[in-house]
C-alpha cells in the first residue's frame, strides 16, 4: 500500500493536535506524493528533520 493511500486512510483517525511520524523522508527515499500531501494541506503543520540522514517528518493535525 502506498504512503499517500495510507495517509488518506489514517488522517481521519488522528485527533486534533495528534501527530503522524514518518521515516525515510530524505530526497532519495520519500514518496513525492506523500510529501505533497503533508505539506500542502492547510489543516496540517509539518516539519522535515534530519534530511542529511534517513529523514523524519513530524506532522501535526491542527483541527
Amino acid at each position: 500500500m502506498s504512503a499517500p493511500l495510507q495517509f488518506s486512510i489514517l488522517l481521519p483517525l488522528v485527533r486534533p493536535r495528534g501527530l503522524i511520524l514518518a521515516h525515510n523522508m530524505n530526497g532519495r527515499m520519500a514518496d513525492p506524493k506523500y510529501i505533497q500531501a503533508i505539506t500542502t494541506n492547510p489543516e496540517l503543520e509539518t516539519l522535515l528533520l534530519l534530511q542529511e540522514g534517513a529523514g523524519i517528518s513530524v506532522t501535526m493535525k491542527k483541527r
